[in-house]
C-alpha cells in the first residue's frame, strides 16, 4: 500500500523531471531503480542507466508527465 509520504515522493520526483532537474529526481530513486526505455523498448537500470536515458530523450523531444 502507498501512503502519503509515498506519494509526496512521487509527485516530487515527476515534479524534477517535468523541470528537467534530473539529478534531483534520481536523488529521490533507489540506486537500483529501473525505468522504461521510451525509445528503444525493454528498460534500463540504476541511477546512471536512467539519467543517460532521460538525457537522450530530452534531447530529441519535451515528454512530460
Amino acid at each position: 500500500m502507498i501512503d502519503r509520504d509515498d506519494t509526496a515522493v512521487v509527485r516530487e520526483a515527476y515534479r524534477r523531471f517535468n523541470d528537467r532537474d534530473v539529478d534531483a529526481a534520481l536523488a529521490l530513486m533507489t540506486s537500483d531503480v529501473v525505468w522504461p526505455n521510451t525509445v528503444e523498448g525493454g528498460f534500463v537500470h540504476g541511477q546512471d542507466g536512467v539519467r543517460e536515458h532521460w538525457r537522450k530523450v530530452f534531447a530529441t523531444s519535451e515528454p512530460s508527465i
